[in-house]
């Protein structure tokens, strides 16, 4: 899933001899450091804040920040990897052209002009029709600014085209608290849950996915919290709750429908909250009536009388935190499955308030890029398209430039994406190794890891963080949020803005977006925990806990 854990199994190319700067990776790390700086992982939206230390100009070693109030200085041994990923002999650091069957390294400067007059050759050929001939697989790894450069670059120029891993991955959790509860982030953060009487980790592995969080579930039952796993599984996750019901892969739908059904039947909802806050509860009403008990076990496997004694207590707790995981989004009935998740938490008035609300493995992209969206765009861009439709096209050979930024193998029907791809006119991938994905592309632009570039990256916490960079790229190595400003650059014209460094990207998004007013950097490069979003002023301290304080 992740775009960095991908070097096993690749043979060096002549082209890969160019990399002198690489050496052999040492383990060393007894000695003194010259100089420590702050960063942060990358690698999920844990976001663990860190301490790098650096000796001769290379990284030795990474180590939690022990000041992150939500990690208290943990880190998982993925975080740790980058040290060895920066340093692998099979990284590329130079930009690589396709010529036949091999490789030939060329200039950075180079290969943003090849890209840059393609670009422009195609809005030239088809000046009327060529909106959805260039597309972005994101995501950006580097940085929320390589985002926000990306959008830019390509929006002012009329491509809407950047398709997120989420159109197929973990856009159902994020769509459906967006439709229901006006945000797709979590409503409230790890704090609370201390706070509550009941804690629903619904396919949240925590164990496995955030292991630097698991301490806050044994606070919280240490605490008196009861906490039930939903996982068809027996996973590291399970010792660590009061109860796991395992329904059959795929249920968890019904299941939730079955117990809203209960709740609603035996007038264990909070009636004040539905009538002032609740939306639709009669149609609610009248489609959870054919879950009943006995169809729900039969449809879950799950025994009727756990279902039944499981939503008596849910209808108890007076504070009930849902934790969602990224697995109900990859089912074909996700969207629904969540939203009756969302009504559960409704109808028995935990959405709002201490120690309730939902929170989303994920975390979700806080708020405010709808306002720099229409600051930064073309008159008239087209509708964005969804990726089916993307692939409809590719397989039309109506694309005639994709730029990857991320494994085509993340989505359904890999060899189905692989097909479509091939179809494409140019294919531009940031890549870190010769993977599948370099086997498709006809440039190979690579981008830098974690240690060599700043910028801020947002997490489950709402949490909004700097990283600081630690050492010089290797090679010739560039970061999204330059290779897309430069780009930018030179296909919008005076159009893109003036900005030169992560700083300047960060700022000009920050002054534009009321709800990041007070997420300045120079409270974030003091801040080892990061500031959460919403923070709409200098002096306000970030929102931790209920998002929806009216």
């Amino acid at each position: 899933h992740c775009a960095y854990g991908r070097s096993g199994g690749v043979a060096v190319t002549p082209a890969l001899q160019h990399r002198s700067a690489i050496g052999a990776m040492t383990t060393d790390v007894s000695g003194k450091s010259d100089y420590e700086v702050d960063s942060c992982c990358q690698f999920c939206q844990a976001r663990c804040t860190t301490k790098v230390q650096v000796r001769d100009g290379r990284v030795v070693n990474v180590y939690g920040n022990p000041g992150n109030e939500w990690t208290m200085g943990t880190m998982c041994p993925k975080g740790q990897s980058l040290v060895e990923l920066t340093y692998s002999p099979h990284r590329i650091i130079y930009p690589l052209k396709r010529e036949g069957n091999s490789w030939k390294r060329i200039s950075y400067g180079a290969a943003l002009d090849m890209v840059a007059d393609r670009i422009l050759t195609i809005k030239r050929d088809f000046p009327k029709d060529y909106a959805h001939r260039v597309v972005h697989f994101a995501p950006l790894w580097d940085s929320h600014e390589s985002e926000i450069a990306c959008k830019a670059a390509l929006h002012l120029a009329g491509f809407p085209d950047t398709c997120s891993p989420g159109d197929t991955c973990i856009g159902s959790s994020s769509t459906a608290l967006s439709l229901c509860l006006g945000s797709g982030v979590s409503s409230t953060t790890l704090d609370e849950l201390k706070n509550a009487q009941m804690l629903l980790l619904w396919g949240a592995n925590l164990s496995v996915i955030y292991p630097t969080y698991v301490r806050w579930i044994d606070e919280a039952r240490n605490n008196g919290v009861e906490v039930v796993y939903f996982d068809p599984r027996r996973t590291p996750t399970s010792k660590y709750c009061n109860e796991q019901v395992m329904p059959r892969p795929g249920t968890d739908g019904a299941l939730a429908m079955g117990l809203v059904r209960i709740l609603i039947r035996e007038n264990l909802c909070d009636r004040e909250f539905i009538a002032s806050h609740v939306n639709g509860f009669e149609e609610l009403v009248s489609s959870v009536e054919q879950y009943t008990p006995e169809k729900v076990s039969e449809i879950t496997w799950v025994p009727k009388d756990v279902i039944v004694n499981l939503a008596r207590r849910i209808g108890r707790s007076k504070r009930t935190i849902l934790w969602m995981g990224g697995s109900l989004s990859r089912y074909t009935n996700s969207l629904q499955t969540i939203r009756a998740l969302i009504a559960l938490q409704a109808i028995t008035g935990n959405i709002l308030g201490k120690g309730r609300g939902i929170m989303n493995v994920r975390g979700g992209k806080p708020g405010g890029e709808e306002i720099f969206d229409e600051m930064y765009s073309a008159p008239k861009l087209a509708s964005k398209l969804n990726f089916r439709k993307v692939i409809y096209n590719m397989e039309r050979e109506r694309v005639n430039l994709l730029l990857l930024n991320s494994s085509y193998r993340r989505y359904p029907d890999t060899n189905k994406i692989k097909e479509a791809i091939s179809k494409v006119d140019f294919v531009v991938y940031r890549g870190f190794f010769m993977d599948e994905e370099a086997e498709i592309s006809h440039l190979i632009i690579p981008p830098v890891m974690i240690f060599e570039s700043d910028g801020s990256q947002y997490g489950a916490q709402r949490q909004v963080v700097w990283r600081t960079r630690a050492i010089e790229p290797l090679g010739e190595a560039v970061p999204d949020w330059q290779f897309y400003t430069d780009l930018g650059k030179k296909i919008c014209g005076g159009t893109f803005p003036d900005v030169n460094s992560a700083e300047d990207i960060f700022e000009l998004f920050r002054k534009n977006a009321p709800t990041w007013a007070g997420l300045t950097l120079e409270r974030l490069k003091n801040s080892p925990s990061g500031i959460s979003w919403p923070c709409p002023s200098d002096n306000h301290p970030g929102t931790r806990g209920d998002m929806y304080t009216d």
